[in-house]
């Protein structure tokens, strides 16, 4: 395989990883395949399971409606092709073996990805750890490691094992096999094989002594696995859909025994670590993605934990978010979010785990506090820390002057308005000797200055900068009772000032609205209109499209271009909002997310504008009725 070029690898890189399109293709949900439980040991600490690729219905809400699509259908298959034709004619002119390959593989892992499946890791509590060196006893580890993956073929299943089949040529012998019976795969493990098989319509391949045979048992019916498990079911109980698309489940405390069980021959005291960092107070984390009934994709995660909160779940201990916490915050954000974070708690839960561990790292710590005290002349205890609250916001509203991300807005809340104003004004007068100040000869001024405006009775501090246009941001401050404004420029504190004047509805107003949440403390939540900024940058999409797309030409055998990219209409009316919520309740901690695509908020607009499209080009409207009534021109 060493013959082959950058491009043939790139494009199997793209298809391995879902050719760029990997959550698009698991969803919607299609059936999940009930079997799969029976096949991973109770003691199973990793378990994920996927469903079927559903197809979609025309005219659906969310992801659902999308999919099925007419314009976005085709755009899927066309980038579907393109990606199988790149492949095949990147290699075309090659040996025989990397035809094979490009021609085979595409079209088996593109097959792999429609079908239900599982993988789930197991460790081997009884396994007796031995070697004298490092890298033996690591393979005595490895030894003790059962994993297996399984994907049910359903009626592909024969092309499937074809496929497989064909494959087979490039292992040692150079001979295709005729059967995926036990097929023993050669790697660089003595002592730990690896094998491929196919048991009726599923194919798994299985590593560990033992793994097959239990993989088989449970499609057999001959035992229940996690599906008589309590603490399993219980556990997906909590995060279950009603049209589920996938679970996930990991026994923490099975990983803890595992690990502690793996360590003590060394003489690590693991059990006493995980005690000290609160790891022994998390049970397990189990998560969920699903359809809700409006079409949006959901996934909610758990974390069970008894309620504890020592430890690294410290994070987790804050107050919970109130109402009035965002009442400050515009109704119609574009983003929002509101984090809970007790920094005082957790910085006397750091010194209790450094003490515990030595009096050099307990020690260190209290220089680097030391340290900033000296240097800022403010004492982070008793200045900072007791003047601020747990809340923090971020926000950007249009209706201030927010296009995306240009008006954001930072804030925390006040916990003692008196000592709020001191450090205040001690973090002003640290700021105002760093700054040179304006410089003026009688000709020119330059530099820059802080300087203070009042603004609907309320000071406003900014940044001033004088003959030097490479700086676009002027940060400005304002320290009212309730809380401190931080934003980029001073129009966007004058706007909130203006907001918080006005009396109009609030964000808070419609909390109950966007977040079904669960009952028990808010600890963070999210809101992204995820219509509002798509419609904004389709503007740019048919540019950056051209662009892309005039590079994917490139490959003669490849047919798609700008005009199979969808329209905006055919992808807008699918759009809802994005959603985050985390909440921890007496049993554990809850974090449950909404979105019309399965695209983490921080890196979706970077995959929707290569991917989901443009407008088509449309010809100039002779008459009224022509015109979309959206129009703004």
């Amino acid at each position: 395989m060493s013959g082959v070029g950058m491009g043939f690898a790139e494009i199997l890189l793209i298809l391995l990883t879902g050719g760029g399109l990997g959550p698009l293709l698991g969803m919607p949900p299609g059936p999940r395949d009930e079997a799969l439980l029976r096949l991973p040991p109770t003691n199973a600490i990793v378990y994920t399971e996927w469903a079927a690729r559903g197809t979609g219905k025309a005219g659906a809400p969310g992801i659902e409606g999308m999919i099925a699509d007419q314009e976005v259908a085709q755009f899927l298959e066309k980038v579907h092709s393109a990606i199988v034709d790149g492949v095949i004619a990147e290699t075309e002119n090659r040996s025989p073996e990397e035809q094979v390959l490009g021609e085979v593989l595409p079209r088996l892992g593109f097959e792999l990805l429609k079908h239900p499946g599982c993988l789930y890791l197991s460790y081997e509590e009884d396994h007796i750890i031995n070697g004298d060196t490092p890298p033996a006893m690591m393979m005595s580890v490895a030894q003790g490691v059962r994993f297996a993956l399984v994907i049910n073929g359903e009626k592909q299943a024969d092309q499937i094992a074809a496929d497989f089949l064909e494959l087979t040529q490039f292992l040692p012998g150079g001979e295709r096999r005729e059967s995926l019976d036990r097929l023993q795969l050669p790697v660089p493990l003595p002592g730990i094989p690896v094998t491929v098989h196919r048991h009726n319509d599923y194919f798994i391949l299985a590593l560990g002594d033992g793994t097959l045979d239990a993989a088989i048992a449970g499609l057999d019916g001959k035992s229940n696995g996690l599906a008589d498990a309590e603490r399993f079911q219980a556990g997906v109980k909590r995060v279950s859909f009603e049209r589920a698309g996938g679970v996930t489940w990991v026994d923490t405390r099975q990983l803890l025994k595992v690990v502690t069980s793996i360590l003590e021959p060394a003489g690590i005291d693991a059990a006493g670590t995980a005690q000290m960092l609160g790891l022994d107070s998390l049970d397990y984390f189990v998560s969920s993605s699903g359809i809700e009934t409006n079409g949006q994709i959901s996934c909610r995660n758990f974390i069970a934990t008894g309620g504890k909160t020592n430890g690294i779940l410290k994070l987790a201990a804050a107050r919970g978010i109130k109402t009035e916490d965002v009442q400050h915050i515009p109704a119609d954000v574009d983003f929002a979010y509101a984090l809970s974070i007790d920094v005082t708690k957790i910085l006397e839960e750091v010194r209790q785990i450094l003490s515990a561990v030595g009096p050099g790292p307990a020690q260190a710590l209290e220089d680097a506090i030391q340290e900033i005290n000296d240097e800022t002349g403010l004492s982070v205890e008793n200045d900072v820390l007791t003047a601020v609250g747990d809340v923090w916001t971020l926000h950007n509203s249009p209706s201030s002057g927010g296009l995306l991300f240009s008006g954001i807005v930072l804030t925390v809340d006040i916990r003692d308005a008196e000592q709020a104003q001191a450090t205040y004004d001690k973090i002003l007068e640290l700021i105002k000797l760093n700054l040179p100040g304006i410089i003026n000869n009688g000709m020119s001024a330059r530099g820059a200055e802080m300087k203070n405006r009042e603004f609907l009775g309320q000071d406003i501090d900014y940044l001033n900068v004088v003959d030097d246009d490479d700086v676009p941001l002027a940060p400005a401050l304002c320290l009212t009772k309730e809380r401190l404004y931080l934003a980029l420029h001073p129009q966007s504190i004058k706007s909130q000032l203006r907001f918080l004047k006005s009396k109009e509805k609030s964000f808070a107003d419609q909390m109950a609205d966007d977040f079904n949440l669960p009952g028990g403390d808010l600890l963070s939540l999210t809101y992204w209109d995820a219509e509002a900024t798509t419609k904004l940058l389709y503007s740019l999409v048919p540019y950056f499209g051209q662009i892309i797309m005039t590079e994917v030409q490139s490959n003669a055998a490849v047919t798609i271009d700008i005009f199979d990219i969808p329209s905006a209409r055919a992808i807008l009316p699918y759009i809802g909002p994005y959603t985050s919520s985390t909440v921890r309740t007496p049993e554990g901690i809850m974090t449950t997310s909404t979105s019309t695509l399965p695209l983490p908020v921080g890196s979706a607009m970077s995959t929707i504008i290569p991917m989901l499209g443009a407008r088509r080009a449309q010809g100039f409207a002779p008459v009224r009725e022509a015109v979309p009534a959206d129009a703004d021109f």
